[in-house]
């Protein structure tokens, strides 16, 4: 960025003066509800997920003894930035956390887990923890729009490049870090910000680990921070700063346009389903399809007393397998000769029927056709009209033996 405006720094004075009044209620009630949701999401992943236990032994090697932070669902403590790393994978393993379309990420795997830390090591109160996610909240969203679409195409990973400088900006508030303290941790960040989307090869479980990489180096360059180690100015906007490095096509005046006035993390999301934002159209599509679609075949077997034909194709494999020695049109068995009457089925272990047997008649090579109508004689009536090259058995598997119901109109 060639401008002189150091937006990197005015974020950092963003986060350093926020007050829990200058928040709007709503938002506020957004991120109670974020939180609530990570907290479930984390517990459920972290004990059902096939990836949490191999996630589990790897920090117990690395920290084998206790520690004092928190990871949700587990009585063991851990190391603070253990515990971040732990949660924010946990939280982002179900693909199910928050969503912000601003941002292009899910803004709380890696805010809340670092925001949880911090509070933990200052005894915060609740109040002071909704303050510093409403900073790491904004901040997130905010970088992840200015990074744009671009990322993604590049192959990076939106929600733990902006994620970490979320995560400096709520655990600095918690800690009460001023405006230069703020930018030098973001300078640190920088270095550590990454997320490759090579992960869509095999689907790896890199992808969750990438919210709690995210909130584990936030808490490093926080800790680096307050030691007196001095960070990159103009992290996220300089020459060789995040957008420069990251996007195509980077939109910086998204860092600050209408600051402190639009609060983007009000636009968060709560996920109806497991799965990238994206899909949840089709998704719905597609259930109103199914429920439509199931209402009208219900409705129609209801009054029809009949199942709908197969496809004509269907019909054409089916002679075609019969020209070439199938002894039935619903048998997967073939042969040259049809099975004798009262002979039990190779397929269902079951004695065979007059449709099988001595209502067909035989084809020129040993098949055995069906019926011209199907037999009224076993005492029901059907009311399809239909020829008998369009009755199938009633059976879905077209392997299944025929049992004498017709599919009709």
């Amino acid at each position: 960025m060639s401008d002189t405006l150091d937006r990197s720094l005015a974020l950092a004075e963003f986060v350093a003066g926020l007050t829990y009044e200058q928040v709007p209620a709503g938002a506020v009630d957004r991120l109670k509800q974020c939180l609530l949701d990570f907290v479930g999401l984390a517990a459920f992943a972290a004990a059902r997920a096939e990836s949490s236990e191999p996630f589990r032994r790897a920090i117990l090697t690395l920290a084998p003894r206790p520690g004092p932070g928190t990871v949700v669902g587990e009585a063991r403590g851990y190391p603070w930035e253990y515990a971040a790393l732990l949660n924010g994978a946990f939280a982002h393993t179900l693909d199910f956390d928050d969503t912000n379309l601003f941002g292009a990420l899910h803004p709380g795997a890696p805010v809340i887990p670092a925001a949880l830390a911090a509070a933990e090591q200052t005894a915060a109160s609740g109040r002071a923890l909704l303050e510093s996610l409403a900073a790491g909240y904004e901040v997130a969203c905010r970088v992840g729009g200015a990074l744009g679409q671009t990322a993604y195409d590049r192959g990076f990973h939106i929600t733990p490049l902006a994620g970490i400088f979320g995560a400096v900006a709520a655990g600095a508030k918690l800690f009460g870090l001023g405006a230069a303290e703020i930018a030098s941790a973001f300078g640190i960040a920088l270095s550590q910000a990454a997320g490759s989307m090579q992960y869509l090869e095999n689907g790896a479980w890199t992808k969750r680990l990438h919210p709690g990489f995210a909130a584990h180096d936030a808490l490093v360059s926080l800790a680096l921070a307050r030691a007196g180690v001095v960070g990159a100015a103009r992290a996220i906007d300089g020459r060789y700063g995040l957008l420069a490095g990251y996007s195509n096509a980077p939109r910086p005046d998204l860092l600050l346009e209408r600051l402190g006035e639009r609060w983007v993390l009000a636009e968060t999301a709560i996920k109806p389903y497991p799965s990238c934002r994206l899909t949840h159209g089709a998704i719905d599509a597609v259930l109103s399809l199914r429920e439509k679609a199931g209402a009208d075949a219900r409705a129609r077997r209801s009054t029809s007393g009949c199942r709908p034909r197969p496809s004509r194709s269907w019909a054409r494999r089916s002679r075609t397998r019969c020209a070439r020695g199938t002894w039935s049109r619903g048998s997967s068995a073939s042969t040259s000769r049809p099975p004798s009457p009262g002979s039990t089925g190779a397929s269902t272990g079951r004695a065979m029927t007059g449709w099988e047997t001595g209502a067909s008649r035989r084809s020129p090579r040993g098949c055995v056709s069906p019926p011209t109508r199907p037999s009224r004689s076993r005492g029901r009536t059907s009311r399809c009209r239909s020829t008998a090259a369009r009755c199938t058995p009633a059976s879905s598997s077209r392997s299944a033996s025929p049992s004498g119901r017709c599919r009709g109109p």
